[in-house]
């Protein structure tokens, strides 16, 4: 027993002592030069972006909610005891080592949230100054997440792009969490969950054939078509009289989707609706 003590001991000493130390500055380093030092060119950008009070996402979740919560799952118990422990072994120069294995676990910890994840883009702006390059500015979402971001690149910086396949399948229904659907040839159910599905819910109706993205055996996205017929569930009343040209009313569809249409629209009518502008084409 004794001599599997000391074993593990000895892993331990070199693993933690010397490996993981040495490795986690290295790989920070890395990074930090990698990336071209992005936690020090950024860091004034840091400090706005957290204590900005206006700046929150499409749920209404600051920078510093987000931020805290990320915290929260990174720092833990152990964390804290060992930073205690360090300050009572190392005194006042452990602070300042801690300080330099953050800046440049900086680098690491945005490489392990950002890289090899997959975006899609949903905008984009070309600005051209009269000074200097022109500047790409994109709104992409996460395909795995869900969460939105915004990234300025310069002309002629390059990244990288993947190959996908689409698989034609049919909608069956969602159980809360994920849309479940039917792949048209294997039979295979694959699911995407709600926060990517998003406001493409409104189109969806059990039996709808749309287009499923697949990175690999991950699916990822849904591509509809570019129409759908839905029933008419609820619509507002006309005023009375009321016929002019370009008169329209607020009605909901059987998906929850709210869309525009002409006044002479009622319950129980069908409408095709452009899933690309969510606007009404015409009544069925």
């Amino acid at each position: 027993m004794e001599i599997i003590d000391k074993i593990i001991g000895g892993l331990n000493t070199v693993f933690w002592g010397y490996i993981l130390i040495y490795g986690l500055l290295a790989v920070g380093l890395f990074f930090t030069i990698r990336l071209k030092f992005i936690q020090f060119i950024h860091f004034k950008e840091l400090f706005r972006s957290i204590f900005d009070k206006n700046e929150t996402d499409e749920s209404g979740i600051t920078p510093l909610q987000a931020l805290t919560v990320s915290l929260a799952s990174r720092v833990g118990t152990g964390n804290l005891t060992g930073v205690a422990v360090a300050l009572y072994l190392g005194g006042a120069g452990a602070i300042f080592w801690m300080w330099m294995v953050a800046l440049v676990g900086m680098a690491t910890a945005y490489a392990e949230s950002t890289l090899a994840q997959l975006y899609k883009v949903k905008d984009y702006h070309h600005n051209k100054t009269a000074r200097g390059g022109a500047t790409i500015r994109i709104k992409a979402q996460n395909l795995r997440s869900g969460a939105n971001i915004e990234r300025t690149f310069n002309s002629g910086e390059r990244v990288q792009d993947i190959r996908l396949d689409y698989h034609k399948v049919q909608y069956l229904y969602n159980d809360g969490r994920f849309y479940i659907f039917m792949d048209n040839k294997t039979f295979e159910q694959p699911s995407i969950s709600v926060d990517m599905v998003g406001d493409l819910a409104g189109y969806l109706t059990e039996g709808l054939e749309v287009k499923l993205t697949f990175y690999g055996e991950e699916p990822l996205d849904i591509e509809l078509p570019t129409s759908v017929e839905l029933e008419v569930v609820e619509a507002e009343v006309a005023a009375r009289g009321d016929t002019a040209t370009g008169v329209t009313k607020k009605v909901v569809c059987q998906t929850g989707l709210e869309v525009q249409t002409p006044a002479f629209i009622e319950v129980g009518d069908t409408i095709k609706i452009d899933t690309r502008t969510g606007e009404y084409l015409t009544r069925v």
